[in-house]
This record gives structure tokens, sequence and C-alpha cells, in this order.
């Protein structure tokens, strides 16, 4: 008897769970969902470039949208499923105030906007050419680069003049490392920066990459060995300096640990003289210590 009570309570709860269910889900009238920062597409902006116009500024324009539906479906819906725009056609130059348009999935209904209009301004539409400008970028210190070359070397930037009028420089960044794993070639992303070198992301080039060609020069200071003949038992003292500062691409610095300087003859030497060294240096490699400091004061005794 005890045990078909207890049956009869168990199977009321699952009823009752399943009643509960069923009335949350299908039979509740309404239920709303706010989703916020939802992106806003400017659309036929084409139609405004045919008539020599653009949209000056950033057009990252966000707003929140209220639903209201069966709660089954309103907690489903997600941001990807509105297409949320604002249609610039027809607009002449100037401010405006766009409205924003929502469309959800059916059995949704849109119930409320925040911010239901976007404020734009249009002007004229220009193009400038710009120099592309090759950056090193990364962990790229110490070194730079020799007969680099960027192709294309120029690009045309487009925009809202406002927009266009920011833009200093049409920037390539490239790292060293990339462009010797590269054998001295590389890809760069452009990008157009303004005076404080922050990008100005309203504008559109006329290609989005650069192939960049350069030699990375690296330096290193290694010691430096002064080389003297004709002393024969003659004491001699070396005041020189004992490293220099050398410049050339990673290959051919790897090998090398010293730079010589051609033989100083001392043989007809009495007392102190001091000569400007000449050095021994490998092909590709340049000395970057100034050659005023490239002295050697030699004693004799």
């Amino acid at each position: 008897m005890l045990r078909n009570k207890t049956v009869v309570k168990i199977l009321s709860l699952l009823i009752a769970i399943v009643l509960w269910a069923y009335v949350m889900g299908e039979v509740t009238p309404t239920s709303s969902a706010t989703l916020k920062d939802l992106k806003v597409n400017i659309v036929n902006e084409d139609v405004l470039e045919e008539a020599g116009l653009a949209v000056a500024g950033d057009t990252e324009y966000k707003v929140t949208v209220v639903l209201e539906g069966k709660r089954s479906v309103v907690k489903k819906v997600k941001k990807d499923d509105l297409d949320v725009t604002a249609d610039v056609q027809g607009y002449k130059r100037g401010t405006h105030y766009v409205d924003v348009k929502v469309e959800a999935p059916d059995d949704v209904k849109v119930v409320d906007i925040k911010d239901s209009k976007i404020k734009i301004k249009v002007e004229e539409k220009v193009s400038v050419k710009k120099k592309v400008s090759i950056v090193l970028t990364g962990n790229s210190e110490g070194a730079e680069l020799k007969d680099e070359e960027a192709a294309p070397d120029t690009v045309t930037v487009s925009g809202a003049a406002s927009d266009v009028e920011k833009v200093r420089s049409v920037n390539a960044p490239v790292s060293a490392k990339a462009l010797e794993k590269g054998k001295g070639e590389a890809d760069a992303e452009l990008i157009a920066v303004d005076g404080s070198g922050d990008q100005v992301k309203a504008v559109s080039l006329s290609t989005e990459k650069a192939r960049i060609q350069a030699s990375v020069m690296r330096t290193k200071t290694v010691p430096l060995k002064v080389k003297i003949k004709g002393e024969g038992k003659k004491k001699v003292s070396i005041d020189a300096p004992e490293k220099i500062k050398i410049q050339g691409t990673k290959t051919d610095l790897a090998d090398i640990n010293k730079i010589s300087t051609e033989s100083i003859d001392v043989s007809g030497l009495k007392g102190t003289a001091a000569f400007q060294l000449t050095l021994d240096v490998p092909k590709g490699i340049k000395v970057l210590t100034p050659s005023a400091k490239l002295i050697a004061t030699i004693t004799v005794e």
C-alpha cells in the first residue's frame, strides 16, 4: 500500500514538471530579451560613392535592442540572428540622423531600439596617392634595412575629405625576422596612419598588402686586434680600442669573432707615436665605430 502511494507521488511530481515546462515553453504568452552592442551595418554606401560622396568618421555604430515573443523562441535569439541596418541612400552633404532598422526572426517582435537614430556626416569623397613607408616592427632592435623596396611603392587612399586629410603616411610594418626568414622578402599589411602614428580606419586603400624586399643589417661588437711588425726584441706597449662595432647581415656576422688591423711597422720607432688604424674588414661588413676613435698610441722602449 505504502509502495503504491510512493509511486503515485513520483508520477504526480513528474507530471507537474512536464506541465510546468510546457506552460513556460509554449503556453506563456510573451517573454522579453535585451541584446546589447549590436553593430549597425551601413547600407548603400556605394550609392553615395557613385554621387562622389562618402560617410565621414568612424562608422562603428552600436545599438541595444529589446525583443519580445514566446519564451522558447526569444531565449534562443543571438546577435547574429538580427539584421541591424541604417540606409544612407539619398543623403546629401551635411549632418543627418538616420533611422536604424532591425529585422528579427519569425515569431519575434522588436519592441524597442535604444538610440534608434545614428548621427552621420556626409562629405565629398576624395582620393590621394601616398608613398608606402616600410617600418621595422617586433624584436628588431639594432636592425636596419638596406636597399629596401616595396611593391607597390605607392597606393591610393580614398574616403571622406576630412578622413583622407588625416592620413600622413601609409605604413608597411615588417619585422627583421620575417625578412631574414624569407631571405630578404616578406608581405606586409598596409596601414594608413595619422601624424601620431594611430591608424585611420575610416579610409580605404587601393591595395591591402605590399611585397617588401630588403637586406636586414644588424650590429655586433667584437674585439679589435692591433697587429704590429718589426718590434724584434723591443718592448712595445699599445693603447688602442679593445672593441669596435660592426654592421652586416646576420649571415655575414655569424662567423666574425674579431677584427684585425693591417700590420703597423714599428722597426724605426723610438718613444711614442700615434697611428691611424686601417682595419682588415671582410666583404659586406661596415665599421660603425668612428674613424676618429680608431687610433693606436704605440710606445717602444
